[in-house]
């Protein structure tokens, strides 16, 4: 590899030619490393959208997302085939695969990652990019709301609104819960609140 030195050496008008080595290996090392990271994190981020039972636009935002973040290292025209495929698999509509898929690579592609922006930062490593929730940890993670809620819940009486409405009694099982306590714990909120 050769490249021009601005300072011209040897007389006004000439440029000095300086040689670089041409040995780039560790070059090709990093980028095959980095590429092989890259790929192994899309398989990660296929399978993980493959599983997906719940909420499978959302899931797909995410996972088109964290691939546009990786993208520079892998074929993009191949992830997004591959994106939409996935997403077409878990029953939604081309349409909207289409656009979800194009939305989430476009805003990843804005935060792009490289492999030693892993988990343990300065050990320089490629690892995986951070996978999505599993069904377990999503499953642990609604027992954990679900049992946050419950404890600030009152048992439901008989005047509740509900109950009084539908000739229901109380049982031991049934509980009084506020929304608000609902909507912390959750983050969820009703649309237009």
């Amino acid at each position: 590899m050769t490249t021009q030195n601005k300072t011209p050496a040897g007389g006004p008008g000439r440029m000095e030619l300086r040689q670089f080595p041409s040995n780039n290996s560790n070059f090709r090392d990093e980028r095959q490393a980095a590429e092989a990271w890259a790929a192994a994190g899309f398989q990660g981020i296929l399978a993980d959208l493959a599983g997906t039972t719940g909420n499978r636009n959302n899931s797909l935002n995410s996972a088109a997302f964290r691939t546009g973040q990786i993208v520079h290292l892998l074929d993009q025209g191949g992830t997004e085939a591959a994106l939409i495929e996935t997403g077409q698999a878990l029953g939604l509509p081309l349409a909207e695969v289409k656009s979800t898929v194009r939305s989430g690579l476009q805003k990843g592609m804005r935060s792009p990652r490289q492999p030693e922006q892993s988990n343990h930062p300065g050990q320089g490593r490629a690892t995986r990019p951070e996978p999505t929730p599993t069904e377990d940890d999503r499953a642990e993670r609604a027992a954990e709301l679900a049992a946050q809620i419950l404890k600030h819940a009152k048992p439901a009486t008989a005047d509740f609104p509900y109950l009084s409405r539908k000739g229901i009694l109380p049982t031991g099982n049934m509980f009084q819960i506020s929304l608000k306590l609902v909507w912390g714990a959750t983050g969820w909120q009703p649309k237009g609140k």
